[in-house]
């Protein structure tokens, strides 16, 4: 049942990168554009009222216990950032029970807190924003 969901977001996701290591799955990330479909989630919804498109939420980024600490969560985010360079990011990250290590991690990588909500599932969730750059500011820098 859950593989069948999972392959489901592989055709409405605008990210579902997969990360194996000598052929085990050894992280994956999943995100979808602020404009691909209408809000699934209180997540979703409370975004699309608050901010204009285009943008994407991460959803889920899962790393196997085995691969911890070594970059592998960082280097799919580098491809979303790479292959997204003008659309603002958030993060979902579940707070209860509570995940500091994910809201380290985020943070790590420039994104700020900007509210919590209770989600349909009953789950408490932080969302976490990360501002887009744009195109001249990345060339500046060179």
């Amino acid at each position: 049942m859950l593989f069948r969901s999972y392959r489901s977001f592989q055709q409405q996701a605008r990210h579902l990168l997969v990360a194996r290591i000598d052929s085990q799955l050894a992280a994956f990330l999943l995100a979808f554009g602020g404009e691909d479909s209408a809000p699934r989630s209180t997540v979703d919804r409370w975004l699309a009222e608050h901010f204009e498109c285009p943008f994407l939420i991460v959803k889920q980024v899962c790393v196997d216990q085995q691969f911890t600490r070594q970059r592998i969560a960082s280097k799919l985010y580098e491809h979303v950032f790479q292959a997204n360079p003008r659309r603002r990011l958030f993060a979902a990250i579940v707070l209860d029970p509570p995940n500091p290590s994910s809201v380290k991690f985020h943070e790590r990588l420039g994104f700020v807190k900007l509210c919590e909500i209770d989600a349909d599932d009953g789950l408490r969730r932080g969302v976490w924003s990360r501002e887009a750059f744009a195109a001249e500011s990345v060339e500046e820098s060179v």
